[in-house]
């Protein structure tokens, strides 16, 4: 089946917590740069390792992918040095084999990683979002190391890979190789290559391996194609995709911003049905839930959280709120901006728990409760009215509705039928309906 994951760093934090309410059970993880136990060790040896892996495992995580790297920059310019830097690498895969971590998500990325030239543009909800914009990025400065050609960072690829796929091979570790994000060459004079289609077929062909792979970040392959869900059949057809981050944007390569799962410009129901065709689930199956807020939501501590997935055979909302003396914060406002918002109008979305609680809603019906339930509470309504329109973030309206009752619930909390239909129907009592629910 198809393993939900998030990337939770390797510090113990509240969003491990969110992530445990959500029903997580995989993690996708860093490397512990900051632990203090490592004593002179470097943070891909075998025991940094090994106690990171503890610390996830203890919090109900399996560590599934490692995302995260030793320094290899003077490996991707073929500099001196490289070949210390790839011993490292080298060391970090045997290790991962050691301890069973299955996964390396990597990415060819020379003197800077990923690029955004906005980190606060306003998205639904009061949430901000990332965005691109490579205008404004003409006048920006060479980096220090100068001009890099796209071919040179082939020849080093080449040589990079030839040294780890063996050592990978042995310790059955997968290597998959993240798209350049933006997928745009050159940027301040550096090629890109992992930016195309084509590209990734010769990255696959340039040293064939059965661990030689792609880590499919959405939301950089669909600024690569107007077919992503061609793009996916392509290549786990050849059994090549290890890792999926599944996520989205909206505009092009030149210029885009990221958006909540519902808001851009992929199908993603269509996305998930390519994966199931596939075996997607039968080979690796491990997806990544990214949200446009993923790094807000690792830099603070959230107080209201939202993940969702749409697939062919089912629909899952995996929703959690944190109470606050007897309420949700207030209104959910917008430090962690996901808009769950209970009640917009100012309501109060009461847990009868001073504890955190999850709901999970499978199939189209109430699957499980964890804790105790809340219902929004605007004049005896949900706040503003179910409307049938698209999907939000509140989890609550336009096209989706908690069932009704609920423990812990007073019926005056809800409308008489307490939820709505994409078409504006209104839906029987205890159903669950989103605006996919009546294609799946």
């Amino acid at each position: 089946m198809i393993e939900l994951a998030e990337m939770l760093p390797p510090t113990p934090s509240a969003l491990w917590t969110l992530a445990s309410q959500m029903g997580l059970q995989h993690a996708v993880g860093g490397l512990p740069f900051d632990d203090p136990l490592n004593q002179g060790e470097a943070p891909w040896d075998y025991m940094p390792l090994l106690r990171m892996k503890q610390r996830y495992e203890s919090a109900g995580f399996k560590l599934a992918v490692i995302e995260a790297r030793p320094p290899y920059n003077l490996v991707k310019r073929g500099l001196p040095g490289r070949d210390q830097e790839i011993d490292g690498i080298c060391t970090l895969i045997e290790n991962m084999g050691k301890l069973g971590i299955p996964v390396w998500c990597y990415e060819w990325m020379t003197d800077f990683n990923w690029v955004r030239t906005n980190t606060d543009v306003p998205s639904r909800g009061g949430s901000t979002v990332s965005g691109f914009d490579a205008a404004l990025l003409r006048d920006a400065p060479p980096t220090e190391l100068g001009p890099l050609s796209e071919e040179e960072l082939w020849t080093n690829l080449e040589y990079f890979l030839k040294r780890v796929v063996p050592v990978a091979e042995k310790a059955n570790v997968k290597l998959a190789m993240h798209p350049d994000d933006p997928p745009l060459s050159p940027l301040r004079g550096i090629g890109r290559i992992m930016r195309s289609v084509d590209n990734y077929q010769r990255l696959l062909d340039l040293v064939p391996s059965p661990v030689n792979g792609i880590t499919l970040c959405q939301g950089n392959f669909t600024l690569m194609t107007d077919d992503l869900p061609s793009v996916i059949r392509k290549f786990c057809g050849q059994k090549k995709v290890f890792f999926v981050h599944f996520r989205d944007v909206r505009g092009n390569v030149e210029k885009f911003e990221e958006t909540w799962h519902d808001d851009g410009k992929t199908n993603l129901l269509e996305c998930m049905r390519a994966y199931k065709e596939v075996g997607f689930e039968q080979s690796t199956g491990l997806l990544g839930l990214r949200t446009a807020l993923r790094d807000r939501l690792h830099s603070r501590p959230p107080r209201s959280g939202l993940r969702e997935l749409k697939s062919p055979s089912s629909s899952y909302v995996l929703w959690s709120a944190a109470a606050r003396r007897g309420r949700a914060p207030p209104p959910f406002t917008p430090h962690h901006r996901e808009a769950t918002g209970l009640n917009r109008d100012g309501g109060a979305a009461a847990p009868s728990a001073s504890a955190p609680w999850a709901l999970v809603l499978k199939n189209g019906a109430c699957a499980a409760w964890r804790g105790h339930a809340s219902a929004p509470c605007g004049r005896g309504r949900a706040s503003p009215p179910f409307t049938p329109r698209v999907w939000d973030a509140t989890g609550l309206n336009r096209g989706l509705a908690l069932p009704h009752p609920m423990p812990g619930v007073q019926p005056r909390s809800f409308s008489q039928t307490c939820s709505a239909s994409a078409d504006g129907a209104a839906a029987p009592q205890g159903t669950l309906v989103t605006r996919y629910h009546s294609r799946t």
